[in-house]
């Protein structure tokens, strides 16, 4: 099922975000009809078309149309703003270039049921794949998500659940579809994303609320950290009961996801 400005299609139409990545999306999850980092969804997705030049819809409308697109009270919505496409497009830029002052976005909203329960600690590696390094993009939930796709075929390759990125500098970053959280000892810390990776919307909740750090990590600070976890706004917090063969704790995890359920958030 699918809604596109409100209105549903049958099918996708050409955009820009087919054709380039020129947009962002948001994978929120409802329960009850009720989406708890809604905040935090939405302050992204604001960030993003700032950075991109795209005006979003009003808050307010794109929950309307998540609700109305909703078939039960539990389910994912895919939130995708592209930016609209003008005929006018300037032809010297082999129209990368979007016509001057067109910024409006369509919004195409996307159902999905909630996942089945899948394991709650997992079995990772390292990527060969590494992060692209791009500051201006850094952060954001953009479209372009081939880094992604290419991470998950390797980990399927590989046999594990995720895998852990690193950038070209060597930095670790994120895994493929959640953000890493490493257990030093003594305070639970995730990595800076100033120049790659995906900011997600639990793991600003968790910076929000101050239950973690962010500081750069390399692969030391994993291979000696004391647990490891990952977070994202679907599943939650996960920990992670092996990496690269190295066995990690689950006390300090389960720690972790009993604070984020005495802050009200399950």
């Amino acid at each position: 099922m699918l809604l596109m400005n409100g209105k549903p299609v049958d099918q996708p139409v050409w955009n820009r975000g087919l054709a380039f990545g020129d947009g962002v999306f948001e994978t929120v999850t409802f329960r009850q009809q009720r989406a708890a980092l809604w905040k935090w969804h939405m302050q992204r997705l604001e960030k993003a078309c700032r950075q991109l030049q795209i005006e979003p819809p009003a808050s307010s409308e794109l929950h309307h149309q998540c609700l109305q697109l909703l078939p039960k009270p539990d389910g994912i919505i895919r939130i995708n703003l592209v930016r609209r496409h003008s005929h006018s497009e300037n032809p010297n830029l082999a129209a990368y270039g979007p016509a001057p002052g067109v910024n409006a976005a369509d919004s195409i909203l996307v159902y999905r049921p909630m996942p089945s329960v899948s394991a709650t600690s997992l079995i990772t590696n390292w990527g060969q794949l590494r992060l692209s390094r791009q500051p201006l993009t850094a952060g954001l939930k953009h479209l372009n998500r081939l880094e992604q796709v290419l991470a998950a075929r390797e980990a399927d390759l590989q046999g594990v659940d995720e895998l852990l990125l690193k950038d070209t500098d060597g930095n670790v970053i994120e895994a493929i579809s959640s953000n890493l959280l490493v257990y030093d000892g003594s305070i639970w810390i995730t990595p800076c994303l100033h120049d790659s990776g995906v900011a997600g919307v639990m793991r600003q909740w968790l910076l929000d609320h101050q239950l973690i750090n962010e500081q750069a990590i390399l692969e030391q600070d994993v291979t000696q950290a004391r647990a490891l976890a990952v977070c994202n706004s679907v599943r939650g917090v996960r920990a992670i009961e092996q990496h690269a063969g190295q066995a990690y704790s689950h006390a300090e995890v389960i720690g972790l996801q009993q604070a984020v359920i005495a802050l009200g958030l399950s």
